[in-house]
């Protein structure tokens, strides 16, 4: 297994970022259930192909990848973006089970680049637009705990 990574949030900060970018566990798999070990490194961003040990993936219809991370205790974000560079192909790493589900308007506020949705005037039709496309993510995904 790798070492986890350990990322040290900023509480003056609206919003923490945290790049997941590193060396991941690899193992190929079924689309059934979570592989019990991993038994190659990969780099991420990277290609299967660069994995030590290598194996040979030609007809594997699935690769799961997996990383460790903490955070600080004492300085626990109440938001925290989860960075990847490159993902392809729509990836679905992983998923973090949702307690409590909220407003997507409480994420997107919160970031500028859909400030212009807020207004005035407020754009409504897109905002419902995103909670759709949002509460289907949830439901195809399995996403509340």
């Amino acid at each position: 297994m790798s070492e986890p990574n350990v990322f040290s949030s900023d509480s003056a900060k609206v919003r923490n970022e945290f790049s997941l970018n590193g060396l991941w566990e690899l193992q190929a798999g079924s689309g059934e259930k979570r592989p019990q070990k991993y038994l190659s490194v990969v780099p991420v961003p990277g290609l299967v192909d660069l994995a030590v040990p290598s194996y040979n993936w030609d007809g594997v219809d699935y690769h799961w990848y997996r990383t460790h991370f903490t955070v600080d205790d004492d300085e626990m974000p109440t938001l925290a973006f989860l960075r990847i560079n490159q993902a392809q192909f729509g990836t679905v790493v992983d998923r973090t089970l949702i307690r409590h589900k909220v407003p997507v308007e409480r994420y997107l506020e919160l970031q500028d680049r859909f400030k212009h949705l807020f207004g005035p005037p407020l754009n409504s039709d897109a905002i419902t637009a995103i909670q759709s496309i949002a509460d289907a993510n949830i439901t195809t995904y399995g996403l509340i705990a």
